[in-house]
């Protein structure tokens, strides 16, 4: 469901759509008047897009087709957008008119865009084209002439992401990883100029989250991953970043500041912590949630996660985070919980604790291992499962398991291995290469062929 959050804190979220299906992405239109979102049929992925007023009414549906929609974006008028999409035999680009649906195709054949910004002047587009697994690039669409393309690639084996215009449109961010750990850039559009902004040791900026700029152009906000753990930084253009923001602690996703650069919003999350809009008011030490911070569930029956490192098979150390049991007998048995992707990590978010809790509270320790392949560690390290699915990565899991029976609690004779998408099928894997190590697993929407 879609809901408007009045920032002044004075009055309840309030909801202003309806259905059984729900909502994925939702962009709002730069005069707040309206919005789009994507939802698709009982999760056959093939997303339709909604226009709905940002007060609430009723939608109308701008599209119908089979193809998958990947990201969208509106026009600074307010009067159109623009849709990247796949169908079963191509990519595509496309313009849309929001008032007559009318629909241009803007570039053929179209890259594979991953993501789509226009400029603050509406007269240029800024994607992402992912050209192969290892190698993305930066491209910039003259909206008028497709023709007339601008191309920022560091190298053929380095991925280049997420642009945004900065708001007197004189430069991009995006995000590059050529320097072996992704990092933001800040780019001269049409010019020379180029700054790295760099990192202390163990950061790294997440995937797909975007750099966000002052009215003036002249600071920007970027998230820092370290350990699993997300800060969120200001950083002048002129000078050295700053410390983190006073968010708490956790994993921080979705920044977006107001117009006229007084405040910041930020979705955040922790394994002990639901999510929730948080509000920052710049140059201040206030932050306020924006949703509200009442659960129908004690919180405080729930474990802390224990950020732990191991040694693998190759003397590579191995982070995770470790959740013990509530209320077991010791020793009791633990499983090892295996995060999707296979470039994605077990973060100190709600999403990943509740897979930890489940098992916790179910009297079983969880250990959930950011095996090799994992984001936030490294070019070197996400990269070192290329080629050797079900080989490195599930050695690291297996002295994951070790692991756990070192530990004084747990029942060494009763570790299991659960995880949904790619860690469906490390479930799979282990099961049937490690027999020996795992008591019992379970394989959740693997890939089985």
């Amino acid at each position: 469901m879609i809901y408007s959050v009045p920032v002044n804190l004075s009055q309840e979220p309030k909801q202003i759509n309806s259905g059984k299906d729900p909502v994925m992405i939702a962009r709002i239109a730069r005069d707040g008047d309206n919005l789009i979102y994507f939802q698709d049929e009982d999760g056959n992925e093939i997303f339709q897009l909604y226009l709905l007023p940002t007060d609430g009414g009723t939608p109308r549906q701008l599209t119908d087709t089979d193809q998958r929609t990947l990201a969208i974006d509106w026009h600074p008028n307010g009067k159109e957008i623009v849709r990247s999409y796949v169908s079963r035999t191509a990519p595509g680009i496309e313009i849309m008119d929001i008032d007559t649906g009318e629909v241009l195709p803007l570039k053929e054949p179209s890259p594979l865009a991953m993501d789509l910004h226009y400029s603050p002047d509406g007269k240029w587009l800024a994607l992402t084209n992912m050209k192969s697994l290892i190698n993305t690039e930066i491209l910039i669409i003259n909206r008028d002439d497709p023709s007339d393309i601008v191309v920022y690639n560091t190298s053929n084996k380095s991925e280049q992401s997420i642009p945004s215009w900065s708001s007197d449109g004189k430069s991009i961010a995006y995000l590059s990883n050529e320097k072996g750990w992704r990092q933001v850039v800040l780019q001269e559009f049409q010019g020379e100029e180029q700054i790295f902004l760099d990192l202390e040791e163990d950061e790294e900026v997440p995937e797909n989250e975007t750099v966000i700029w002052s009215p003036n152009s002249d600071i920007v906000y970027y998230l820092i991953s370290k350990h699993g753990r997300t800060t969120m930084h200001s950083h002048p253009i002129s000078d050295s970043r700053g410390p983190a923001l006073p968010f708490p602690k956790g994993t921080l996703a979705s920044i977006k500041i107001r117009k006229d650069g007084k405040f910041i919003s930020v979705l955040h999350s922790s394994m002990v912590s639901p999510y929730g809009v948080y509000l920052y008011e710049i140059g201040s030490r206030n932050v306020s949630p924006l949703t509200p911070r009442e659960f129908n569930f004690e919180l405080s029956i729930l474990k802390n996660p224990l950020s732990v490192w191991y040694e693998s098979f190759d003397s590579r150390k191995i982070h995770a985070w470790y959740m013990p049991a509530v209320n077991a007998k010791e020793p009791y048995p633990a499983t090892i919980y295996s995060h999707g992707g296979p470039w994605g990590q077990t973060s100190d978010s709600w999403l990943h604790g509740l897979f930890l809790h489940l098992s916790s509270l179910n009297g079983f320790g969880t250990l959930g291992p950011n095996f090799r392949g994992s984001l936030g560690y490294g070019v070197e390290f996400q990269y070192l499962d290329i080629g050797d699915l079900g080989g490195g990565d599930l050695e690291d899991i297996i002295h994951g398991a070790k692991w756990l029976k070192n530990q004084p609690e747990i029942d060494s004779t009763k570790i299991g291995i659960f995880g949904r998408s790619y860690g469906g099928y490390m479930t799979l894997i282990a099961l049937t290469k490690k027999p020996e190590i795992f008591a019992a697993g379970v394989s959740m929407v693997p890939v089985v062929d």
